[in-house]
């Protein structure tokens, strides 16, 4: 394929490889082999052979022409990596497949050159083709970070929802980002995600808001559609796992709110469930336990309107004055 030719290009790079070295050498290295193994599979199973990865230890480059291929490569990669509680950064761009090998620098010999490859081997990648490392690298969370070039793409809406990361531990205000959707059928293997949230929290708060934007796509890619209230046995019914753990669990929604990014994680489900479910009740129920939080609720004025659209949190302020002056 041309160099000319206008494709999506990726890159993805394991989070805080170099913590886990901390606890034994064989826990580092078996990240890493599941990671290689993780890989092969996903190639296996999305790409063709128009499509290319340069793979290394703990990251890989990738381009492909197609965005479908691409989403779903990266989407069973992170599936296959969250079953060993295994998390990536990455991030989605254009570019031309510019790729060069290393040791063939320009203008110089062919004998020179000849007698390099025998020692050094790798590959030199054009500027176009790095521009995902240096967003990944920007990025502070766990997310695959669609550019806006690839989220305007007519085919990105079915893979591409907002998501938001915080810059630095003392940030209030999240930055929005276009992150990878989530298939329904990889939702499993983020059963425990609050739970590794919350653990994390408690060791490394800096380490802890790496996974805030994870947990909000998390929220976003569940359906809260069908949940509704059964009048005959007075019992909700179709609960999604983000309302069963931040709404219908008081011990983890209070914990939640104490967190670093507890506030998008809450309003993110508030406008989720505001914008997809029939039964208003449970938007009520949402907003009146955002509003019962004094955190929660003096947050509204920071959260992203791609996260929650202000109108939505009004409804919160309009619920607080609500239980104060019935």
């Amino acid at each position: 394929m041309s160099a000319s030719t206008k494709e999506f290009v990726a890159y993805v790079d394991l989070l805080g490889i170099g913590d886990a070295s901390v606890d034994t050498d064989d826990t580092y290295y078996d990240q890493l082999r599941r990671f290689r193994i993780a890989l092969c599979d996903s190639v296996d199973t999305h790409l063709l052979a128009a499509d290319t990865v340069y793979a290394f230890s703990d990251c890989a480059f990738a381009a492909s022409a197609d965005l479908k291929r691409m989403t779903s490569y990266l989407a069973r990669l992170q599936y296959l990596l969250w079953q060993h509680k295994i998390f990536l950064k990455g991030a989605v761009t254009t570019g031309n497949r510019e790729c060069f090998q290393f040791a063939a620098l320009p203008k110089q010999t062919a004998r020179l050159v000849s007698n390099r490859k025998k020692i050094l081997s790798g590959q030199w990648f054009g500027k176009a083709f790095v521009a995902p490392a240096l967003i990944e690298k920007k990025l502070k969370g766990v997310a695959i970070q669609m550019a806006e070039e690839v989220a305007k793409d007519e085919a990105a809406e079915a893979y591409v929802t907002w998501s938001a990361y915080y810059p630095s531990d003392v940030s209030k205000r999240s930055v929005p980002v276009r992150d990878l959707l989530i298939p329904k059928d990889h939702l499993p293997a983020l059963k425990s995600i609050l739970k590794t949230y919350v653990s994390i929290s408690h060791s490394s708060k800096k380490l802890s808001r790496y996974y805030v934007p994870l947990v909000v796509t998390w929220v976003k890619s569940h359906n809260y559609s069908a949940t509704g209230y059964d009048e005959k046995t007075g019992e909700w019914v179709d609960v999604p796992l983000p309302l069963q753990q931040l709404i219908f669990n008081p011990k983890i929604a209070t914990e939640i709110t104490s967190l670093i990014g507890g506030d998008v994680i809450f309003y993110s489900l508030l406008s989720s469930v505001a914008s997809e479910c029939q039964e208003e009740r449970i938007t009520e129920k949402v907003c009146s336990f955002i509003a019962s939080s004094r955190k929660l609720r003096g947050a509204a004025e920071y959260i992203p309107d791609e996260i929650c659209g202000l109108v939505i949190r009004k409804r919160v302020i309009d619920s607080r004055i609500r239980s104060l002056f019935a």
